[in-house]
């Protein structure tokens, strides 16, 4: 069982669509995502209701300065509501209608504040954003990760990959599944979850109770929450035992979101590498088999390391106190001393932002002074350039807006290979301060440019065999072809609706493929979930978006409307239950 993040959405998005076709046999997860389902309500139930309420109120991202933004937004969506499912529903509801949805993970947004600001990010951003805002609102919500799919057919519990994420919500006295990315707006439905949800992480943690199907945890490398204790096992066993050796383990999203947990160790004769609590020494005998540090500030003798959560899980790109003093924790690094009080700073992509042109004393982790004390050099290097530059002796130049990465060391000298302790500086910075909108786009219709549809043909463009719905740029001869935003498209890429082809006389089409809403050039679930969502209002009916679906029964797709009848043709053709061939068009 992979613990890895692609995010991308699974084939089946509109379950009533179109039929299964075929038989399969059950595979290993319809045989036990009814246990696992059972598991999963069992587990939030036993940490967030009855272990440790008020867990899935805290805020996990940012600073207090993050944290006031988002409770004004809270607290503007729930003003009027009368019970937990109101809010819930007041707060998912906005988030659907103004977070606009990008599938792949380099170029969207995944932590709450950046989700509210940027107003986009993907599933993890948007089950982030939807869980934070809700806790602020006093409602009891955790964010999950798993496979999203129908387990009957595709799942398999080894060689999967985590690729969604969605939220549990507590209210009417039980937890109730929250996923609008796939239309489901509240659901405690155990049948319908087992059928549709693998759940790999609660937070990071994998629940296991007994009577489960041990392969669940044969096939993982994770934490897993077993016999009450937050352990780390991999491939069935504990992690040391695993590994032959006491070892850190660590659990993140993509490495992009700080799940990340560092255990302590002691073999069964005894010995550990050394962690243990400030506040609580004693726990220090009590730690065996893996099991993870929770609840408290970790130390190394007399210095701190990192804040772990309830659930063994390590705080990271956020702010902590210790002893009177406010922390940055950075997501795999020592706590940062920042330039005045930590809380005033908002954070970018998980980093401090800083304004360009304003003078800073550069924030360093908190072992600096006393590696100083010891009469060892401080280096520093900037990683990236593109953005930075650093000197020797830690004088920064700012040259960008965008993140600035340095890698700081403590070593004997200068030149030193080796170094005593090392770490990394991350931080954020733009032109100007950040202004949040805390409006509601209620998706609306835009009128329609007058267009031309014609069908694309061998002889207006020079296409070798015909042209259809996934068309290559290859397959275009001649032509220079340009994206939505005005790139030139270079490499074997499909062509999309957005697109522009430019041909060698001076003549440029607008290129449509009827079905394709998301200029990937292909006829996917996702298009028929848009054109679903669009005829409904809850995404804006653009030109390129209402010409690209149109009505697909019908040559003259100007002048129709989006309805759920073209979601379902768009759907089927996804999954070559209707011929796509006639479906690629453009405008001249």
């Amino acid at each position: 069982m992979k613990k890895t993040v692609s995010l991308f959405l699974c084939l089946i998005i509109l379950i009533s669509a179109c039929p299964v076709t075929g038989l399969a046999a059950d595979t290993k997860a319809i045989e036990m995502t009814p246990q696992l389902t059972d598991a999963v309500y069992q587990y939030l139930d036993d940490i967030y209701i009855e272990r440790f309420p008020g867990f899935g109120l805290e805020f996990s991202f940012g600073s207090e300065k993050d944290r006031d933004i988002l409770q004004k937004l809270a607290d503007k969506l729930t003003k009027n509501c009368r019970s937990d499912r109101e809010k819930t529903q007041a707060v998912v509801g906005w988030a659907d209608r103004n977070i606009k949805y990008r599938s792949y993970t380099g170029g969207t947004y995944y932590f709450p504040i950046d989700v509210f600001y940027y107003r986009t990010g993907n599933c993890l951003g948007l089950g982030l954003f939807i869980s934070q805002v809700l806790r602020l609102a006093g409602v009891n919500a955790v964010f999950c990760a798993g496979t999203r799919g129908n387990m009957k057919d595709f799942i398999n519990l080894d060689g999967r990959e985590t690729d969604h994420g969605w939220v549990m919500v507590y209210h009417d006295n039980c937890w109730n599944l929250y996923d609008p990315l796939f239309d489901v707006y509240g659901t405690n439905d155990r049948e319908f979850i087992s059928r549709w949800y693998f759940t790999d992480f609660i937070e990071g943690v994998s629940p296991y109770y007994e009577g489960m199907n041990c392969e669940y945890v044969l096939y993982g490398d994770s934490i897993f929450y077993i016999d009450g204790r937050f352990i780390h096992y991999r491939s069935g066993m504990p992690a040391s035992e695993y590994y032959g050796t006491a070892a850190e383990g660590g659990t993140s999203l993509n490495g992009c979101v700080p799940y990340f947990s560092k255990n302590r160790y002691a073999a069964p004769g005894g010995g550990g590498d050394g962690f243990q609590y400030l506040s609580s020494p004693e726990r220090r005998d009590d730690m065996v088999n893996d099991e993870c540090y929770s609840d408290g500030w970790i130390g190394y003798g007399d210095s701190i390391w990192s804040y772990a959560h309830k659930n063994g899980i390590m705080a990271g790109c956020t702010v902590r106190e210790v002893g009177g003093e406010k922390l940055y924790l950075p997501f795999n690094s020592a706590p940062i001393r920042l330039p005045g009080d930590a809380s005033s700073y908002s954070f970018t992509c998980g980093r401090p932002t800083f304004l360009i042109g304003e003078k800073y004393t550069l924030p360093e982790p908190i072992w600096v002074e006393s590696e100083k004390a010891e009469g060892r050099v401080i280096t520093y290097e900037c990683l990236t350039p593109e953005t930075a530059d650093i000197t020797k002796d830690g004088r920064l130049t700012v040259k960008a807006e965008g993140e600035v990465t340095i890698a700081i060391a403590s070593r004997d000298y200068y030149e030193d290979p080796g170094c005593m302790i090392s770490g990394f500086i991350e931080l954020y910075f733009i032109e100007k301060e950040k202004e949040y909108d805390y409006s509601d786009n209620i998706a609306g219709t835009e009128d329609l440019p007058d267009m031309n549809i014609i069908a694309l043909t061998d002889s207006t463009v020079g296409v070798k065999s015909g042209v259809s719905a996934e068309t290559l740029l290859s397959d275009v001869l001649g032509a220079c072809v340009k994206d939505t935003e005005g790139n030139e498209v270079s490499g074997d890429k499909k062509i999309g609706s957005g697109m522009t082809v430019s041909l060698p006389d001076g003549s440029e089409y607008s290129v449509v493929v009827k079905g394709d809403l998301d200029s990937n050039g292909e006829i996917t679930a996702s298009d028929a979930r848009l054109t679903l969502r669009a005829s409904v209002g809850l995404e804006k009916n653009d030109a390129n978006w209402f010409i690209s679906a149109g009505n697909i029964t019908q040559t003259d797709i100007k002048g129709e409307v989006l309805t759920a009848s073209d979601a379902r043709l768009i759907l089927r053709g996804s999954v070559k239950l209707e011929n796509t061939d006639s479906w690629f068009y453009s405008g001249k």
